[in-house]
């Protein structure tokens, strides 16, 4: 915990070496910034762009969460769930975060269209892994296998969906847009997880992870097919989005 509370403090302290652009304070009203939330959904695209922020984690948080209810129910040893899980899992999480820093993955981060798909992908693929542990008696290696693309996948997506939330957010009406973005993403990934538990109680585990492979492999279809235009920051010659930027069409 002290180890913890450490790091904390020191990229609390890396935030003083940050300098940010001096901009004009905006001058709104209380009523202004209220409607500001319903504003956003009149922007172009911005309907599409929720819908798939609420769905795109879904399937990867509702096997994250039934993964140690899953390993106790297969009799794991409590040790050992805690060591692949946690330690082993968040490990694999912390180096794909550092990574994820790197210029050439930044480089690519730019990319919006190809980035958002590319961790569709990966969500899928790290859920469909899940499958033959759950029809396998002897998992141990392959269950190290699948939580690390699992906790890689959230990570890029969190690094992803938090760039592009800020890339979605319009001038003058930032921490409104990435309060409102974030909350629909939290939202999906928490609700599949509150009913993961239902559906393995009808289901079994086998056929659970098998829904949501299916669910994860029709997110990438859903992405590919919705998250396309010139709506999309970097996709077309306007960078960004802006408060004079909305419009009736969706």
């Amino acid at each position: 915990m002290f180890a913890m509370g450490a790091m904390v403090l020191l990229a609390l302290w890396s935030l003083g070496f940050l300098e940010e652009k001096e901009q004009k304070e905006l001058q709104t009203s209380s009523k202004t910034k209220w409607s500001a939330f319903l504003t956003f959904f009149r922007v172009r695209g911005m309907v599409k762009w929720t819908v798939l922020i609420v769905l795109h984690s879904i399937s990867t948080s509702a096997v994250f969460f039934m993964i140690k209810p899953f390993l106790v129910d297969r009799g794991v040893d409590p040790e050992m769930i805690a060591f692949v899980v946690g330690f082993y899992g968040m490990t694999i999480a912390a180096v794909v975060a550092m990574v994820s820093g790197n210029k050439i993955f930044q480089k690519h981060l730019l990319k919006s269209r190809k980035a958002y798909i590319a961790t569709a992908v990966i969500n899928a693929a790290a859920v469909v892994l899940f499958i033959p542990i759950a029809m396998s008696h002897d998992m141990l290696i392959m269950l190290y296998i699948a939580v690390a693309p699992l906790n890689a996948s959230i990570t890029l997506s969190s690094v992803v969906s938090g760039t592009l939330v800020m890339d979605f957010s319009r001038k003058g009406f930032e921490s409104v847009d990435y309060s409102l973005q974030m909350t629909g993403l939290h939202i999906g990934a928490l609700a599949m997880a509150a009913v993961s538990g239902f559906i393995v109680a009808q289901t079994g585990y086998p056929l659970f992870f098998f829904i949501q492979g299916l669910i994860g492999i029709a997110l990438v279809f859903l992405t590919i097919s919705m998250f396309k235009g010139a709506w999309i920051p970097g996709a077309s010659p306007v960078e960004g989005l802006d408060s004079d930027s909305v419009t009736a069409g969706h």
